[in-house]
């Protein structure tokens, strides 16, 4: 099953993937909320229940904060945690499971949260209060992950 990537960009909206705690897009991505942000995407059907996602973004404040941890969960599945080490941009992987729903179509619900976050103000740069997560250009759903030979 080839790759469905979802750009967060401006100019890179999906009519079938909602999105939820996200500040307006830029033109590179855009910023999710902290404490929660959810992107809603269709599964195809006969998906196995594991997807691994590879996000390409960035995190603000680990210059005060130290390394950013994001937990990601697929659904209400067992979450994950990636780390970012910098404020550069990087790709993250974490393999998630969901429940499948065999041949029927279902929507797979991705759930973002920023640990810890830091605000502009807080690290000196603006008066801006707000505590952002993650900058995402890009999330790539990797379905049916671990069917073809691939780690699982």
């Amino acid at each position: 099953m080839s790759p469905d990537a979802v750009r967060l960009s401006l100019g890179g909206a999906r009519p079938d993937v909602d999105l939820f705690g996200w500040y307006e897009a830029e033109p590179e991505g855009r910023w999710s909320r902290a404490a929660f942000a959810e992107v809603i995407i269709p599964a195809p059907p006969g998906t196995n229940g594991v997807v691994m996602l590879e996000l390409q973004g960035r995190v603000f404040g680990t210059a005060i904060g130290g390394p950013a941890r994001v937990r990601l969960s697929a659904d209400d599945g067992p979450s994950t945690e990636v780390l970012f080490g910098n404020d550069h941009f990087a790709a993250v992987r974490a393999v998630l499971r969901f429940v499948p729903a065999g041949d029927r179509p279902r929507n797979l619900r991705l759930s973002l949260v920023r640990l810890d976050p830091v605000s502009p103000a807080e690290a000196g740069e603006s008066g801006d209060e707000r505590k952002i997560g993650v900058f995402a250009r890009r999330i790539t759903f990797h379905w049916n992950w671990g069917a073809g030979g691939e780690e699982a």
